[in-house]
């Protein structure tokens, strides 16, 4: 006998089972609702279970990992979004976990169609690496993009030779994070795309000083964007490539 697809009263019922781990044990209600009505709208009711195990470790969570969950929750996001889109008829064609490029196994999060042009979106959400603790640590890190960082390690060596108590290290450069962003979205959009492909790389990037980051990134001097790029080959040649904060769809 088959097993009844979920419905929403028996979602909030496992999310209300799980541990204070889990990061939807602790959100508000809003945020809990609207989880459970998008994952209703977007994933198959057939393989709903499995998906809301695999992707959101619901309800067992012995292998949960925050990383992977912001991460598939982001991709949640905008696939609702442009589901709502489709349902006001302003896209057509809606198609998640699409491949493009067969025979390969690589497939871009979200693929639809706006008159002639057919737009796919790869969805990223790039973490931020967990600061050292505060005030044994004070973590070292730039305002924007800095190709050379001799100077702050100088820096850094001058703040500890004269602290004793205090740690100074080393925040990460984002800018080879970014850079596997863009080269993994690459290989998922069309490797014919052509005038009518509309190519996005939907950052999730937390608040906005955090997109401001990204965008120094690809724009900043010696930016994956610009013309002396730290490394050319990571540069888009497939449509068009960009981090807006929302899917910019055409009324």
């Amino acid at each position: 006998m088959k097993t009844p697809p979920l419905d929403a009263a028996q979602i909030h019922e496992m999310v209300r089972g799980l541990s204070p781990k889990h990061i939807l044990s602790n959100s508000p209600q809003s945020c809990v609702d609207d989880f459970v009505v998008a994952a209703l709208e977007v994933y198959d009711p057939a393989t709903l279970r499995k998906t809301l195990q695999h992707k959101f470790f619901i309800p067992d969570e012995s292998n949960y990992k925050e990383d992977t969950y912001y991460q598939t929750a982001s991709e949640l996001s905008v696939s609702y979004y442009i589901k709502q889109k489709e349902k006001q008829n302003r896209v057509t064609n809606f198609k998640r976990d699409r491949r493009l490029n067969p025979p390969g196994r690589k497939d871009v999060d979200n693929y639809f169609e706006v008159r002639s042009t057919k737009v796919s979106v790869e969805v990223k959400c790039p973490l931020e690496d967990e600061q050292a603790p505060f005030p044994a640590n004070i973590t070292l890190r730039t305002v924007g993009r800095a190709p050379d960082l001799t100077g702050i390690e100088r820096m850094r060596q001058i703040f500890e030779s004269r602290s004793s108590d205090t740690n100074f290290p080393m925040g990460k450069n984002p800018d080879l994070r970014m850079k596997d962003c863009l080269e993994s979205a690459n290989e998922r959009f069309n490797s014919k795309s052509g005038v009518d492909d509309l190519n996005i790389l939907f950052l999730a990037g937390g608040r906005f000083p955090n997109m401001s980051e990204w965008y120094i990134c690809l724009y900043g001097p010696g930016g994956l964007f610009t013309s002396n790029s730290f490394a050319p080959e990571a540069r888009c040649e497939k449509g068009r490539l960009s981090n807006p904060l929302e899917p910019q769809i055409p009324s």
